[in-house]
């Protein structure tokens, strides 16, 4: 018993010895913080220089261009569902849906305006996303027709927000690379990948359930604004022009001719053309597949899009993609197989994209200091406004000429929309290659 007591009393002393080591050890750290803290500087510099790399900052433009369109996508394969569940007529469910174009139009300047006081593109698109968020749990939520209405309203604003704000600041990363063509040329991308994926997400599912997945993308959207795009607190040089003076730059009201020609042949096709197809016997989903392909043609054809504006510049791209829509338009109308307008689609996809990327690098290369922002809710408000008259002017032209024999009824929009791309291309060189105009002293 004393042996095992002695035993246990030495395996205790034991450690005694040791102390000293124990303690060194224990001290030994003593620098370990400041190596480790060190060490988290380093990589802590590391990822905010790849948080703030210009890549990925396009990257996070493109990405709220491309949740605005996912989002329009997704509403409107559910239109439908959504008016049977109110029990809205078609009328009704028109209106409610040209809620989003209201929005937009009524928040677009003073957006615009607001990115170009504060230089804080980056709140901006964050608040949009986070709009768009709340529209999603407006849809989500909706029993009622002003639930929808609601949730239309928070997308309007939430697209205006990310396309007026998203743009200047993608433009301003452009101006430091040698090909700027290839930059604009990844918003145009977003947006046409918007195009594809967002019918395909609204296929998802009940009807809520393209609602939840579109949420998830906002909020992912408002988070990367938060953490990757840099906050400028002001414009570049402190200064901004009031809309008034923009509007007096030639080359920036070029671009936005451009994009309203463009704009107005878009909410013709997308309105009438369905209508034409259906009185052709074309099923639903012949009509899904027609404006797939178009869209996967406008994405396809960017980067040749991007270095051909790189290479010639943009103001004869957009003169040849004009000239182009204007045989093409009419051309699709004059078929009636789904043969025959599937190569017409294919050009005209990839004749869309190219006055996009363009119309916005002329606004990079033209608009003064202080004016970038000014001139991109400008060139907002007219893709929204041609956007609003396409599809209200097609049908009233539609039905004053229904029983016009070979141009009348749904053909006419289509060639009346010809005509005035014809007269427009003239104008739009005139102002683009017009002198710049006298430097008008700007506002703060």
């Amino acid at each position: 018993m004393s042996e095992r007591a002695g035993h246990d009393d030495t395996s205790a002393a034991a450690p005694a010895p040791e102390a000293p080591e124990t303690l060194e050890a224990l001290g030994a750290p003593s620098e370990a913080p400041a190596v480790t803290t060190s060490e988290h500087r380093v990589a802590t510099s590391r990822i905010r220089r790849v948080l703030r790399d210009p890549h990925a900052v396009l990257a996070v433009c493109a990405l709220a261009i491309f949740t605005d369109v996912v989002g329009s996508g997704i509403i409107l394969p559910a239109i439908p569902e959504f008016a049977q569940l109110f029990g809205a007529s078609e009328a009704v469910m028109g209106y409610a849906f040209s809620t989003f174009a209201l929005a937009f139009l009524l928040s677009v300047l003073p957006l615009g305006r607001l990115v170009g006081i504060t230089g804080r593109a980056d709140l901006v698109v964050a608040a949009g996303m986070l709009s768009m968020v709340v529209a999603g749990i407006c849809f989500v939520r909706a029993d009622t027709v002003w639930a929808f209405v609601l949730g239309q309203a928070f997308h309007g604003v939430g697209s205006a927000g990310a396309w007026v704000a998203a743009q200047p600041l993608a433009a301003r990363m452009a101006r430091e690379k040698a090909k700027a063509g290839l930059w604009f040329s990844a918003i145009t991308v977003a947006m046409g990948l918007g195009l594809v994926i967002g019918p395909l997400v609204g296929a998802i599912g009940d009807l809520r359930t393209p609602f939840f997945v579109y949420i998830a993308i906002a909020a992912t959207a408002v988070v990367a604004a938060l953490l990757v795009l840099p906050g400028a607190h002001g414009p570049p040089d402190g200064r901004v022009i009031r809309y008034r003076a923009t509007l007096k730059n030639r080359q920036v009201m070029s671009a936005c001719l451009a994009i309203f020609t463009l704009y107005l042949g878009i909410g013709v096709l997308e309105v009438v053309f369905p209508l034409f197809m259906d009185l052709h016997g074309s099923e639903k989903g012949g009509i899904g597949v027609l404006f797939f392909w178009l869209a996967v043609f406008l994405v396809g054809s960017q980067p040749l899009a991007g270095r051909w504006l790189d290479r010639i510049g943009p103001v004869t791209p957009v003169v040849v993609a004009l000239a182009a829509a204007v045989p093409l338009f009419s051309l699709a109308v004059l078929g009636t197989t789904f043969a025959y307008w599937m190569p017409v689609f294919m050009l005209i996809g990839i004749a869309m994209g190219v006055p996009v990327s363009a119309s916005m690098m002329i606004i990079s290369s033209s608009a003064r200091p202080g004016e970038h922002a000014a001139a991109y809710a400008l060139w907002n408000f007219s893709f929204s406004i041609g956007y609003l008259i396409g599809p209200a002017a097609g049908g009233l032209l539609a039905d004053v000429s229904f029983d016009w024999p070979v141009v009348g009824g749904l053909r006419l929009p289509f060639f009346v929309f010809s005509a005035f791309a014809l007269v427009s291309i003239p104008l739009f060189r005139r102002l683009a290659l017009s002198r710049p105009s006298a430097a008008i002293p700007p506002v703060s």
